[in-house]
């Protein structure tokens, strides 16, 4: 099946579907549906997953929506959402949409792989982590990299009717490392808009064989 035809099929859907919720908290005649990259280039470099736990054996986990190597090694990753004029014609790895309202960062989104695209995903180990969220640093702290065939990225408010409310996000990725292992990743996320050090996460990650 064509992906980009089957997700068109449902765009009609789902923009009435935002629209309807952000009736409900008051935000509709704000509230603008932007689509991925159609109508804007998508102003993220990575989206982080989060980290599995705090031991030996856990990860931090990164997914890129462009290329590793298409901006600075030693960016930081946390200063987001970029400029979208700063990936302007780079290919970017995700597609999808965001409903905005009266901020740079979308109320909701769905974003999942671009038709043909796979995500790298990369993940590093918490032993190693450092705090600092650069490429440079995931590489000298030797994180395992991969590709994921199968990726979705779904944000949106706690509670459908407040806008408002804590940003709940489920991010949902499989596919296969460098060295020929699978893995599956699982991330749920709840964050305060605004506020990214307070954030909850429940993150499961599994290698294959």
């Amino acid at each position: 099946m064509n992906v980009r035809t089957c997700f068109k099929t449902r765009r009609l859907k789902w923009r009435w579907f935002l629209l309807a919720l952000a009736a409900i908290g008051g935000t509709a005649t704000a509230a603008e549906v932007v689509y991925f990259p159609e109508d804007m280039p998508l102003p993220l470099y990575a989206i982080g997953l989060g980290h599995s736990g705090e031991s030996e054996g856990d990860w931090v986990v990164t997914a890129f929506c462009y290329p590793p190597d298409s901006f600075k090694a030693s960016y930081d990753l946390s200063q987001q959402p970029i400029d979208p004029s700063m990936v302007a014609g780079q290919t970017c790895y995700l597609e999808g949409f965001g409903l905005f309202a009266d901020g740079p960062v979308p109320i909701q989104s769905v974003l999942k792989n671009a038709r043909g695209a796979k995500v790298p995903i990369w993940f590093t180990p918490v032993s190693a982590w450092n705090g600092k969220w650069t490429v440079a640093q995931m590489k000298k702290q030797g994180s395992l990299r991969g590709l994921a065939d199968f990726f979705q990225d779904i944000q949106q408010p706690a509670d459908p009717a407040d806008p408002d409310s804590p940003m709940h996000g489920l991010s949902v990725a499989s596919g296969v490392l460098e060295d020929g292992r699978s893995f599956y990743v699982r991330s749920e996320v709840v964050w305060i808009k605004g506020d990214i050090k307070d954030v909850q996460y429940n993150v499961d990650v599994r290698f294959g064989n």
